[in-house]
């Protein structure tokens, strides 16, 4: 009547029977080991983030401070070369007013 599939004249009958007897409960068994992966992983990521959570509230206060410590720190870094920018101009702006007098002849009148 219908000829038979390509699939069923792989395997014969008994065969073929012992195969998928033997093969759906290996990929049952792997669903069930990717899922239960899966839990544990998205476990693992909870507990991972309650416990950073955790240990930043713990130290907050110290995070807080070790932050004001270092803005602290900057600003005496850029404040100190701030002054010495303004020192040189300073020195640069005198050292011009003076190549000024000498080159005017910038003798007092008296």
């Amino acid at each position: 009547m219908f000829a038979p599939s390509a699939r069923q004249n792989f395997f014969p009958s008994r065969k073929r029977l012992i195969f998928f007897r033997l093969l759906f409960p290996r990929r049952q068994k792997e669903a069930e080991k990717r899922s239960i992966d899966a839990a544990a992983n998205k476990r693992i990521e909870e507990l991972v983030a309650a416990r950073v959570a955790e240990e930043l509230e713990r130290r907050r206060e110290e995070i807080e401070a070790e932050v004001l410590r270092r803005v602290e720190e900057a600003k005496r870094v850029m404040e100190a070369q701030m002054l010495r920018e303004i020192e040189q101009r300073k020195q640069e702006q005198m050292e011009e007013a003076r190549k000024r007098e000498v080159k005017c002849g910038g003798g007092d009148i008296t």
